[in-house]
């Protein structure tokens, strides 16, 4: 299990001794300290002192700050275990996480695992992240299904899909996502329980408004297109207009949140990618249609575009 750390002193307890109360074991819990200015490498220590076992190992790396993505790709480099899970320092597991999880990889064909996850916001306020009986593609793409909190993988599919990207700040996961998608060779199993929690912040990336990352969601979306130039061409075609989607939906934040000269060019970079009129009118629809507030899109416009 591999943790990330930037200033969270005052919540880091509660993950911590979310992971500590797991029934599982042999685990081990690398703790990834990415240049805190506040107690949070302190508060990892202690914890580490109190909890570690022959069967329950801490490991504590400090490093200077660098962003999340390479922090959780320092801790893979340090994991020894068969299976990576990566949880956010705010964030919660369930109590019977862990049993859950190890549970389906017990099956040696198995190499990504995901779960329902539930997202608290600051005030009362839940909210349910979409959560498919088959992970396609085309619904990671659309609805980010394998976000940080909400799926573990083997060793082997980490290191062959290449890891966290330094590069990609924001939608890191769905990049990655991706990325595990396209290399995977065995199995990917569904539980059908909620066993984690996300704290959605103002400070997390799920509590920003797009314009204020306007940049970094670019790099998201050029390190997906570069993924996509390397595949056969069947899937790269499909992961083509499904990045066109996603970025043609980006586009209609932007006009959302007043930004109308970002959402006109990154509509048109939508439609440059497809060399079809059809294709092309569909992002129009998808841009008027999100704009407005509504939706849905995924559920008429995926299987027309990508058909």
């Amino acid at each position: 299990m591999i943790i990330p750390v930037h200033n969270r002193a005052d919540l880091l307890k509660h993950c911590l001794d979310s992971v500590a109360q797991q029934q599982w074991r042999p685990m081990q819990v690398v703790i990834v300290d990415d240049g805190s200015t506040d107690a949070s490498q302190a508060v990892a220590i202690e914890w580490g002192q109190q909890v570690s076992a022959p069967d329950f190992e801490v490991k504590i790396i400090s490093r200077k700050q660098q962003g999340a993505s390479a922090a959780r790709r320092a801790g893979a480099l340090q994991a020894n275990g068969s299976v990576f899970a990566f949880v956010d320092s705010d964030d919660t597991l369930r109590r019977e996480y862990s049993e859950a999880v190890m549970a389906a990889f017990e099956d040696a064909d198995t190499e990504l695992v995901y779960w329902r996850q539930l997202g608290h916001f600051d005030s009362s306020r839940t909210r349910s992240f979409k959560f498919p009986r088959h992970v396609s593609m085309a619904n990671h793409v659309t609805h980010a299904v394998l976000n940080t909190l909400c799926c573990a993988v083997s060793r082997n599919l980490y290191f062959r899909s290449g890891g966290w990207d330094e590069a990609v700040s924001v939608w890191d996961d769905w990049e990655l996502g991706i990325r595990y998608l396209s290399a995977l060779r065995g199995n990917a199993v569904r539980i059908n329980k909620t066993l984690t929690d996300a704290r959605l912040h103002g400070e997390s990336i799920t509590g920003r408004n797009y314009l204020s990352r306007k940049g970094r969601y670019r790099e998201a979306l050029n390190a997906a297109e570069r993924h996509a130039h390397q595949l056969p061409t069947p899937q790269r075609l499909e992961l083509s207009r499904l990045i066109a989607y996603k970025t043609a939906v980006l586009a209609a934040h932007y006009h959302r949140e007043g930004d109308r000269d970002s959402a006109r060019q990154t509509l048109q970079r939508a439609i440059a990618n497809l060399p079809d009129r059809r294709g092309r009118l569909i992002l129009k629809i998808v841009f008027a249609y999100t704009r407005r507030g509504l939706r849905g899109a995924a559920i008429w416009a995926l299987p027309l575009l990508i058909s």
